[in-house]
């Protein structure tokens, strides 16, 4: 089985640049900007506080879902934090509210751990190497550093449907739950 190259999405959940890729048989790929959640944020919600965190990954789910979910995507790529971290337990709270908006929208779920991009790249995760690559298999424009990410979970996704990428993915389809 392999992602379809159409009616996906992934996503790289942050509370300062939360990074999404789509790509539609159409066509171009939309890569959201993230500069509007980050001013957004910042303007309407204050600092990113721990006593606002709620607040802020609400908001960033609301944006999220006025954007995406009007459709319905066959696979969903969505990574997720380490177990351990100072903001482990604010992204985990992130990414439960976004998963359970990627359940509504979403025939399939792939889950990435966080090291994911590191060992894709064979260690060059800078910012540059993971915007480079991705300028480089798909001649993209203007791309930052979150949405490139959401591109490359992407593809770890797909090698690793290929037999051509060895670590850790989880799949989520159907209420199923499994180790890939």
């Amino acid at each position: 089985m392999s992602l379809e190259k159409y009616k996906v999405i992934s996503i790289d959940p942050s509370y300062r640049r939360t990074g999404v890729f789509t790509d539609f048989a159409v066509g171009t790929p939309f890569l959201f900007r993230e500069g509007y959640y980050s001013s957004l944020v910042k303007d309407k919600l204050g600092p990113l506080e721990f006593s606002n965190l709620v607040q802020v990954a609400m908001f960033i789910r609301d944006s999220f879902v006025s954007i995406y979910g009007g459709v319905r995507y066959r696979n969903a790529v969505m990574e997720y934090p380490p177990p351990r971290g100072s903001m482990s337990p604010a992204l985990f709270a992130l990414d439960t509210l976004i998963l359970e908006e990627l359940i509504k929208i979403s025939d399939c779920i792939y889950l990435v751990p966080c090291n994911a991009i590191k060992s894709f790249l064979k260690n060059q995760n800078s910012k540059t190497d993971i915007v480079n690559f991705v300028k480089g298999k798909n001649k993209c424009w203007g791309l930052n550093h979150d949405e490139a990410s959401a591109v490359v979970l992407y593809e770890v996704v797909l090698a690793k449907l290929r037999g051509e990428y060895s670590g850790i993915i989880y799949k989520l389809k159907n209420g199923n739950y499994e180790r890939l």
